[in-house]
């Protein structure tokens, strides 16, 4: 069991303060490592105005050129990393 995983046990058991409920996020860049090839529901943002998009994997660039990918990012969807970044 992870550091994070510990946290958000012991914030959904209400030990820990708000603090501790805010879950880490970390952003993988296209250019680097494009999203799953499937339907798992992934958040999506441009690095330039970081508004998060809630999206099947499997459409996130279906149009987009490889010339974009370095302006795009994602992230795993979990329903505490959507509410967070949506406050």
């Amino acid at each position: 069991m992870s550091e994070s995983d510990i946290d958000m046990d012991r914030c959904l058991l209400g030990i820990d303060d708000e603090k501790a409920c805010v879950p880490e996020i970390t952003w993988t860049n296209c250019a680097d490592e494009m999203p799953p090839d499937d339907e798992t529901e992934i958040i999506i943002r441009h690095v330039e105005d970081k508004e998060p998009i809630l999206t099947p994997a499997n459409e996130v660039f279906y149009d987009i050129d490889t010339l974009y990918k370095d302006v795009w990012e994602w992230t795993e969807f979990t329903p505490e990393k959507w509410e967070e970044l949506n406050k």
